[in-house]
C-alpha cells in the first residue's frame, strides 16, 4: 500500500509542474494587441515563425510609402511634409472602393519605443495620435519633428457605396431659391460669389462662380436672394451655357484644386474665375480688375496659369469621396452660376479592413508595419 501512495504522490507532483511550466510560458492577449487581420499574404508578413523581437532590422528611408489594407489590398499611400518645425502625416485614399474611417498614428525616435505588447505586436489603441473620420478620401496629422523620424501609421478603412452620375443627379433639387453676395464684399473670400441656400438639402454656404462673363447679376451691397433658379448637373444640356464642354472636366480639377490655388500665395480668387471664363466658353475678361478685386497689371497671365494647369491636370478627371462635383444655377435671364457641391460618400457596412503603412515589420506575430522617413 505505502508503494501505491509514492507513486500517486509522484503523478499528482509532475501534473503540478506541469501546470506550473504552463503557466509561466502564458500571456494574456490583450484586444488592442490583435491589431492584424492574418488572411492573404503579402512578402513575409504574417511569419508565425517569428519570435525574435528584432527591431535593429534594415530600415528603408523614405518620405512616402504604400497603404494597404487586408494585408494585400492596395488602398492608397502615406506621405510626410515638413511645414517649419512640423511633419505634416497624410493619409490618401487612392482606390475609390474604399474610405477612410479612423486612423491612429505614432512617431518616434527609435523603433522599441513604439507601443507594443511583451510579443512585439503594436498596440495601436495606445498610438499618440487618434481620430474617427466616418468616411473620407484623406487626412493629415500635424506632428512636431523632434519626436522622431520612425513612423507607425495604422488605419480602418471601410467599403464605400458606389455613387455614380445618376445618383448624384436624382439627389437635385429641381429649382433652388439662394441669396448672394459679390466676393470683393467679403473678407478672405475664396470665389466670386458668397452664396447661402437656407433650407433643402442643399443647404449651406458655398463659393459660386460665373459661368458667362457677358451676363451679370446684382448681387452688390448686400445679401440679394433670388428664387426659383432651375438647378442643372453635368448630365442635364448645358450647350446654351457652356460652349467649350470637352473642358468640363478641365473645370473639375479647377474646382477642386481652388484652395490649393488660393492657398500657394500665387493666385487671387479673381484669377481663378478669368480662368472658369477662358475653359468653359473661352472668354477673356478684358478690362475688368475691378470687379475682379485684383491689382492693377497683366492679370490674365496669372489667368493663363490655371488655365495650363488645369488643361495638363484634369483631363478625365472624376471626383471621388469627399470632392466636388459641380452644379449649373440657371433662370435664362441672370448671369448663370458653377457652384461646387460636396459628394458625402458613406460606407456601405459590407466590409471592414485594419490597413498599415508599408515598410519594416514589427516583430510580432501580425504582418503590422512601420516606416522610416527622412526627406
Amino acid at each position: 500500500m505505502k508503494q501505491i501512495k509514492i507513486k500517486k504522490f509522484t503523478l499528482i507532483l509532475l501534473g503540478m509542474l506541469l501546470i506550473g511550466a504552463y503557466s509561466c510560458d502564458y500571456e494574456s492577449i490583450d484586444s488592442s494587441d490583435i491589431t492584424a487581420d492574418k488572411k492573404g499574404n503579402k512578402g513575409n508578413k504574417g511569419n508565425s515563425n517569428r519570435t525574435n523581437l528584432n527591431l535593429l532590422q534594415a530600415c528603408s528611408i523614405i518620405s512616402s510609402t504604400n497603404l494597404y489594407a487586408g494585408q494585400n489590398i492596395l488602398v492608397g499611400e502615406v506621405t510626410v511634409d515638413i511645414e517649419g518645425d512640423n511633419y505634416i502625416i497624410t493619409y490618401n485614399i487612392t482606390n475609390n472602393e474604399y474610405c477612410l474611417s479612423e486612423s491612429h498614428l505614432s512617431v518616434v525616435n527609435t523603433p522599441e519605443d513604439f507601443p507594443m505588447s511583451g510579443g512585439g505586436n503594436p498596440k495601436n489603441g495606445h498610438f499618440e495620435f487618434s481620430e474617427s473620420h466616418g468616411c473620407v478620401s484623406s487626412f493629415s496629422y500635424e506632428v512636431p519633428i523632434s519626436k522622431g523620424t520612425y513612423i507607425a501609421a495604422h488605419g480602418v478603412v471601410n467599403c464605400v457605396d458606389s455613387y455614380d452620375d445618376i445618383q448624384f443627379d436624382t439627389s437635385l433639387p429641381e429649382t433652388l431659391d439662394f441669396c448672394l453676395r459679390t466676393g470683393r464684399e467679403v473678407e478672405n473670400a475664396k470665389g466670386y460669389f458668397k452664396l447661402v441656400v437656407e433650407e433643402g438639402d442643399l443647404a449651406g454656404t458655398y463659393w459660386a462662380w460665373c459661368a458667362d462673363v457677358s451676363l451679370a447679376i446684382n448681387a452688390s451691397g448686400q445679401d440679394i436672394c433670388y428664387e426659383d433658379f432651375d438647378v442643372l448637373s453635368l448630365s442635364d444640356d448645358l450647350s446654351s451655357i457652356i460652349s467649350e464642354s470637352d473642358n468640363i472636366d478641365n473645370a473639375l480639377w479647377l474646382i477642386n484644386n481652388v484652395d490649393t490655388l488660393l492657398e500657394s500665395n500665387e493666385y487671387l480668387y479673381g484669377h481663378v474665375q478669368w480662368a472658369f471664363w477662358k475653359l468653359l466658353n473661352n472668354q477673356d475678361c478684358v478690362g475688368c480688375n475691378s470687379n475682379l478685386n485684383l491689382p492693377i497689371g497683366d492679370y490674365t497671365v496669372k489667368g493663363m496659369e490655371i488655365v495650363d494647369l488645369a488643361l495638363t491636370n484634369g483631363d478625365n478627371y472624376i471626383p471621388e469621396c469627399s470632392e466636388n462635383r459641380i452644379i449649373v444655377l440657371n433662370d435664362g435671364v441672370n448671369q448663370p452660376l458653377i457652384v461646387p457641391v460636396t459628394i458625402n460618400c458613406e460606407s456601405s457596412g459590407d466590409c471592414e479592413e485594419t490597413a498599415w503603412a508599408d515598410g519594416c515589420d514589427f516583430p510580432g506575430n501580425n504582418w503590422a508595419t512601420y516606416f522610416h522617413y527622412s526627406n
